[in-house]
């Protein structure tokens, strides 16, 4: 009998009765054949990973994969902040009179509210709330420039006493250099003046040329500044429901909360911080006054604006008021004018900071100088002011979703949502029947009432 026939035939499918093919056999019990293991892996195919992965994936290590999963994640975050950052650069004219208006506006609106509750009508509100800021800011500036013009001369006759004593400190002090040496290198440096200059003419004229389109730009962003102003402070609450239209509706609660809470920290902040760089003005300026610093109420309007750059605005501003009273006073005054600015800065950092912004707008030292940093490479100084802000703005809203809060509480009314709509966001966020029934409730607060009991509160408190 030829067995290679008798195999070959053994392999090739029976064939029932009917003619069809029997069914191929089950692959064999590793318990029984000595090659089932083998065999029984052939039949399965590639191994699969632990995580599913099949192939060469199977080959790469787990901690590997994940690296490069958690890679390619944050860098497409990374570009995406950095396209988002030079997207508003580029259109600046619009992106930073609005980012102002905003300021303005969390700064602005617990004065408007407080003129609406006392019976005035929300448009003449607004209109006056926007007036007086105005006026405050005009006042501020004004005061800076009377005393630069003022006291200009006296600063430059001051820094002119002031070099001649550092000649003769030079000649008489410890250095001990001949008087040739010193006068020799003085009139190196004012040789190259003119030649300086000469080279920033060509400079200087092309900043010229551009002047007329900037101060066009200046008025421009200005008038959208305030006309922004004056519609965030008459109808805010219009216009992000408006919005908010854009957002599937399951996810609107969500978001309105968030939102609230991130506009609550803005204000917080905002007020903290005006309070903060007064108190940083009126101290330095005081400094100042006594050790009789020219331009002493000029060196303190210019901290109180610097210090809405957290950190390093504050300590910009000590440092030119300590370079005015070196080259004015001496360098007994510059110290006595430093150890004041120190003393002010642990002030702020150490009592009116945690104390008036309170756990709400806590943030990280380290955040804050990353914020800045970033915001200055992608802004500049306008980027600066903002960061901040905006860093308060997304630690609400992002704890606001951690805690899902909006669960408990019914969604507003301008969100335009059915029942379906509220069960939907519900599920959205892992809620219970216990929260379903909550939402649902025509009694239950929404975001809307819980802040207007919350500034009920404040005005009484």
């Amino acid at each position: 009998m030829d067995h290679t026939t008798d195999q070959g035939a053994a392999e090739q499918p029976a064939e029932t009765s009917s003619g069809a093919a029997a069914p191929a056999p089950a692959p064999p019990d590793p318990a029984v054949h000595p090659d089932g293991a083998a065999l029984h892996r052939q039949h399965r195919g590639p191994a699969a990973g632990s995580d599913g992965t099949t192939g060469s994936a199977a080959s790469v290590p787990g901690p590997v994969r994940v690296a490069a999963s958690w890679t390619w994640r944050l860098l497409l975050i990374g570009v995406g902040i950095v396209a988002l950052g030079y997207l508003l650069r580029y259109f600046s004219g619009l992106t930073v009179p609005l980012a102002v208006a905003l300021l303005l506006a969390a700064l602005l609106t617990p004065t408007k509210a407080w003129l609406v509750r006392h019976g005035v009508a929300r448009a003449v509100a607004a209109a006056l709330t926007l007036v007086v800021g105005l006026l405050l800011v005009l006042a501020v500036l004004s005061g800076i420039i009377l005393q630069v013009v003022g006291q200009g001369p006296t600063l430059v006759s001051s820094s002119q006493a002031g070099i001649m004593q550092l000649i003769a400190w030079l000649s008489n002090g410890p250095l001990q250099l001949a008087p040739e040496q010193v006068q020799g290198a003085l009139g190196q440096v004012t040789a190259q003046i003119p030649q300086r200059l000469e080279s920033w003419a060509g400079q200087i004229l092309g900043v010229a040329a551009g002047v007329g389109s900037s101060v066009a730009s200046f008025f421009a962003g200005t008038f959208t500044a305030l006309f922004a102003l004056f519609f965030f402070l008459y109808s805010g609450r219009f216009l992000w429901s408006s919005c908010l239209r854009i957002v599937p509706k399951r996810a609107r609660p969500a978001i309105d909360r968030g939102a609230t809470l991130g506009w609550r920290a803005l204000m917080d902040y905002v007020r903290s911080t005006v309070l903060v760089a007064a108190v940083d003005g009126m101290g330095i300026m005081i400094g100042a006054l006594a050790l009789q610093v020219p331009m002493a109420g000029a060196i303190g309007a210019l901290t109180f604006l610097a210090a809405f750059v957290p950190i390093v605005g504050a300590v910009v501003a000590g440092a030119v008021g300590v370079l005015i009273a070196l080259v004015t006073k001496g360098w007994i005054a510059a110290l006595i004018l430093l150890g004041v600015v120190i003393l002010v800065q642990q002030l702020e950092g150490n009592v009116l900071q945690p104390f008036l912004m309170g756990k709400a707008v806590s943030l990280h030292p380290l955040a804050i100088l990353l914020g800045i940093s970033i915001g200055v490479t992608l802004g500049g100084i306008a980027g600066a002011v903002v960061a901040v802000p905006v860093l308060a703005f997304i630690k609400a809203f992002s704890d606001s979703l951690g805690a899902r809060d909006w669960l408990h509480l019914a969604p507003a009314a301008d969100l335009r949502l059915g029942p379906d709509d509220v069960v939907a966001s519900n599920a959205l966020g892992g809620g219970t029947e216990e929260t379903l029934r909550r939402q649902l409730d025509p009694d239950s607060p929404t975001t809307a009432d819980l802040e207007r009991r919350r500034r009920r509160r404040e005005a009484k408190g």
